[in-house]
């Protein structure tokens, strides 16, 4: 279900296809992406668009020519009403239309980029995902989304317009060639100052877009160390007025230097048409160039085109926004561009026990924006038969929760291989072989539904939780637990829980035991695991609990990203 929104792989450069501005405004990104929408309703929609400006526009010269019918006592009031009510109702017909359609193919890329980019998080590989903030994603999907969301009505809305004015101006040439002349000067001098501002206004959205994630991230930062900000006066000092509030401050500076302009142009827009009507009632007739009757029609075309002008230099900065909301999608797309291939249909099922687990030579290195490693795990040779109960011990830091990930195949191994059930483990099996663990990481979340587990009967959840001695504190009912607000010992219970009902044949816990009481520590070790033990699955437990040693069939120690056997 990869509904990834693509950019075409040689999508030409901005005004070198088609040339001038034309080709500028139809390469702009959001432009581009509207376009790709509504390709098989293109016709139709530049259709209503152009018959929305024109019947806009032909109201205008059918109330001059009424108006002009009446002081010549012509008699036509009646022939002039039905035309006035003809152009009104296609004009309203088809800016519904177009309007309406605007809504639903801008809420449609929404939507795409938002399944598009929650799918490629879960396909995704895990050391592409640790690359991004959550901040960036949220505001990906919320902030930009919106954005382009807010923009598409105005944008659409503004196309009509230009349609309008393009009519208004064909009728002021019937009326004066020297006005449509006047009014081609000053409308062409109008555009020509927009596109210089509007690409200076698109940088300062970008840089405001730059700022605010600045933000969230020191935001975030702020929520998730909390009280570590309230132990210490000078470090919330810090965090608040060196970084916090910069980063607000820069957002807004951004975002209002690209306001100004947008009024300044908004400002500039009024001045102009000013300066046409004065042209019309001043200028014109001082040098004979025009009849006094068709000054006031000039006067009325100048004064109606108000509105749609207005229209376009509202568009503007809506356009700006959504062509740094676009681009910025497009980057997170293409972070999380490297997807996992999906389970082919073919591939075996996972048994409920399996022949264990090896790693042979296996590395997994992390790497700086260079490429060259700054921590590396390994080489790793390990050996984990079903009925057996693994230690791995190392202080933080050793490296113990990536080698956890190149077990589970979360990280793709360097070099070295990862066998599971007699399988070598490659790009084209990773998911399949996922599938076998069931795996309760230090950073565990514990969800708030159990999705894929939906079907398990109630009554087996509720003797689970009586056996991790919750029941006073939860109950599962309607597919979830009744209560996720719990410590952090009872949450790891819960998440053992959810862990003993996927019963998968390799089961890996990081320090579930720890952060429990006494007694339930001994339950862990000598119940919960002696059981799974038992039914024959593959265990590999990181533990610092000298007491429970004995337990283990193997002990495992981690330094430095090394493997060795310890003296315990």
């Amino acid at each position: 279900m990869n509904q990834s929104i693509q950019e075409p792989e040689d999508a030409p450069v901005p005004g070198e296809q088609h040339g001038g501005y034309l080709a500028t405004f139809l390469d702009q990104p959001y432009i581009k992406l509207i376009r790709e929408s509504v390709h098989k309703n293109l016709r139709r929609i530049i259709f209503m668009g152009v018959v929305s400006g024109i019947a806009n526009g032909t109201i205008v010269a059918i109330i001059n020519a009424g108006a002009t019918s009446q002081q010549k006592n012509e008699g036509d009031l009646i022939r002039y009403v039905l035309m006035f009510a003809i152009a009104v109702i296609t004009y309203l017909y088809a800016s519904n239309y177009l309007l309406t359609q605007s809504v639903v193919h801008g809420e449609a890329v929404v939507r795409r980029f938002r399944t598009s980019i929650a799918d490629r998080i879960r396909r995704s590989e895990l050391t592409a995902f640790d690359e991004l903030e959550t901040t960036q994603v949220f505001v990906a999907l919320s902030d930009n989304t919106n954005r382009i969301s807010q923009a598409t009505l105005p944008i659409f809305n503004a196309c009509g317009a230009i349609v309008m004015l393009s009519f208004c101006l064909c009728y002021i040439f019937t009326i004066s060639p020297a006005a449509f002349i006047i009014t081609i000067v000053i409308t062409f001098t109008m555009v020509m100052l927009y596109m210089q501002v509007s690409e200076h206004v698109e940088a300062l959205y970008g840089q405001a877009y730059s700022s605010e994630k600045s933000y969230f991230h020191m935001v975030q930062q702020l929520l998730g160390g909390i009280k570590e900000v309230k132990m210490s006066r000078a470090r919330s000092d810090d965090i608040f007025n060196n970084f916090i509030q910069p980063r607000a401050i820069e957002a807004q500076g951004h975002k209002v230097n690209a306001n100004e302009l947008y009024v300044r142009n908004l400002l500039n827009t009024r001045l102009f048409i000013f300066l046409i009507t004065a042209s019309f009632v001043f200028g014109l007739p001082a040098f004979s160039m025009i009849e006094n009757n068709d000054i006031m029609s000039l006067t009325a075309v100048a004064l109606f085109m108000f509105s749609p002008i207005g229209a376009v230099v509202e568009a503007i900065p809506l356009l700006a926004q959504a062509n740094v909301a676009v681009n910025k999608l497009r980057e997170l797309e293409k972070h999380l561009i490297v997807s996992e291939i999906p389970v082919s249909e073919t591939q075996e099922e996972v048994a409920t026990k399996a022949e264990g687990m090896s790693l042979q030579d296996a590395n997994f290195s992390f790497r700086d924006h260079e490429g060259n490693p700054v921590f590396t795990v390994g080489p790793v040779n390990l050996d984990i038969k079903p009925g057996e109960v693994t230690f791995l011990v190392g202080g933080n830091g050793s490296g113990k929760s990536t080698l956890l990930k190149m077990i589970t195949g979360l990280y793709p191994l360097s070099s070295g291989s990862l066998t599971i059930d007699r399988h070598e483990i490659t790009d084209e099996n990773r998911t399949w072989a996922r599938e076998h663990f069931s795996a309760i990481f230090a950073d565990f979340h514990l969800f708030d539904h159990f999705y894929g587990l939906s079907d398990t009967p109630p009554e087996k959840v509720n003797a689970l939780i009586e056996q991790m001695r919750l029941s006073h504190k939860t109950q599962y009912r309607d597919g979830s637990f009744t209560n996720l607000e719990l410590s952090t010992g009872q949450r790891k219970r819960l998440a053992l829980i959810v862990s003993l009902l996927e019963d998968r044949p390799i089961y890996i816990f990081d320090e579930v035991a720890s952060d429990q009481d006494p007694e339930f520590r001994m339950y862990f070790y000598k119940e919960v695991l002696g059981e799974l033990k038992a039914q024959g699955k593959t265990l590999l437990i990181v533990s610092h609990d000298r007491e429970f040693f004995g337990m283990a069939d193997k002990i495992y120690r981690l330094d430095y990203g090394k493997l060795v056997r310890p003296d315990i």
